[in-house]
């Protein structure tokens, strides 16, 4: 009896240690998965340029699973900076290709890691001027039943680095445009150089300067500024404007120089003044110094009056009589177009008109034959239709012909 309970107690054992055995494979396949961790890298890898690498490591004791998408996001790029390409020892495709820096996505149908296998993806970029900003990438992988998802998704999610860029050597010219009111119907326009470089810039310094949409009586009045330039054409009618300066500017904002350009537009109205600035070296960044533009709207002036006053002489002897004066305007005038004055009892008599800014008014008296023209008046200012006279008298031009015509014109 007692031989056979041992035989009994040694049967139960043995068939433990069996179950052991066979339930050991079981849980051990059951462990085995796929765990994917992403590091990035970026470095400069030549002049302006950068090489982010993502090393992508199955950490896990299981093949991964297809298929593999490693996407890739730059932020705080420059606005002129590229993707240049992709690459590495992953078989991704990535969209988009080269150009401008957008979010990427690279899709690998076929690609997959054995355990403890790494491999790379590349990402190219060009950055003309230097800069710094931060690239970040994540990696997902396929599901398959039974398969125990990614165990930390965290390590292989949006994993980041910063990179700086230094600018190019030499120097690299910047211009911004400012225009202003500066007074009735007086505009300054303001080109601020700036030398983003490293190194001053060559002599000369060239400077294109186009105003357009300003009203046909526009003016340029003089340019001017802390650069040292030489400008044609000079004061006048606006025309494209050349200025030249034999200066050499240093690299940084504090020796930044300026080149002012004033216009009178007397009508008021809107224009738009565009420089470009150039020297004799190749700009890495030509977009920041052409055709930089700034617009400005000029009010119009208040309207102006006109003293109009006429006296009638002979030989120093009033002329008895009823003088009418016709009055045509432009642009807008609403005053009367006939004046009459009776001498006596007065010999001479004034009526004041409101002629609008821009406006022309022709003065014509009906005259009795044989009579001297009369003496004219303007603004107080006596004028003869006898003589070619041509003057400005206040705001007022005006412009007399023989006989018993006269014209003033409101530039105010």
């Amino acid at each position: 009896m007692k031989s056979q309970a041992r035989i009994g107690l040694s049967s139960s054992m043995l068939s433990l240690v069996v179950a052991a055995v066979l339930l050991a494979p079981s849980t051990a396949q059951a462990s085995a998965a796929p765990d994917l961790s992403v590091t990035k890298t970026c470095a400069i890898n030549g002049p302006q340029s950068v090489l982010c690498t993502v090393t992508v490591t199955n950490n896990g004791t299981a093949m991964s699973i297809i298929p593999m998408t490693v996407t890739d996001t730059a932020t705080g790029m420059p606005s002129n900076a590229t993707f240049v390409g992709a690459g590495g020892t992953l078989p991704l495709s990535c969209t988009p290709g080269a150009g401008p820096v957008l979010p990427i996505v690279c899709h690998g149908p076929n690609a997959f890691l054995s355990g403890g296998q790494s491999k790379t993806a590349l990402f190219g970029f060009h950055l003309p001027t230097g800069g710094t900003f931060t690239n970040c990438a994540s990696e997902a992988q396929g599901t398959s039943p039974g398969v125990t998802p990614d165990p930390n998704p965290a390590n292989n999610t949006n994993k980041c680095v910063t990179v700086t860029v230094p600018g190019p050597g030499g120097p690299d010219v910047s211009a911004t445009k400012v225009c202003v009111v500066n007074g009735p119907q007086s505009v300054l326009c303001t080109v601020t150089v700036t030398n983003n470089g490293t190194t001053a810039t060559q002599s000369p310094m060239h400077i294109a300067d186009l105003v357009s949409g300003a009203p046909s009586n526009a003016v340029i009045t003089g340019a001017g500024g802390t650069l040292p330039i030489g400008c044609s054409p000079g004061a006048g009618p606006i025309t494209p404007i050349s200025c030249n300066a034999n200066y050499s500017l240093q690299p940084g904002s504090a020796n930044s120089k300026t080149a002012l350009f004033s216009f009178k537009l007397p009508t008021g109205g809107t224009m738009t003044n565009c420089a470009t600035v150039t020297t004799p070296q190749t700009d890495p960044v030509p977009a920041n110094n052409t055709n930089i533009c700034s617009t400005v709207v000029v009010p119009p002036p208040a309207g102006g009056t006109v003293n109009f006053k006429i006296t009638k002489q002979f030989m120093g002897t009033v002329v008895p009589g009823t003088y009418t004066i016709h009055i045509s305007c432009n642009n807008g005038y609403t005053g009367p177009t006939v004046v009459s004055f009776v001498v006596p009892p007065s010999p001479s008599a004034a009526t004041t008109l409101n002629i609008p800014v821009g406006a022309t008014c022709t003065f014509t008296e009906n005259q009795v034959s044989g009579l001297q023209p009369p003496l004219w008046g303007g603004s107080g200012q006596p004028i003869n239709p006898n003589l070619t006279w041509g003057a400005t008298v206040g705001p007022f031009h005006s412009t007399m012909s023989g006989g018993d015509t006269m014209q003033i014109t409101n530039h105010q």
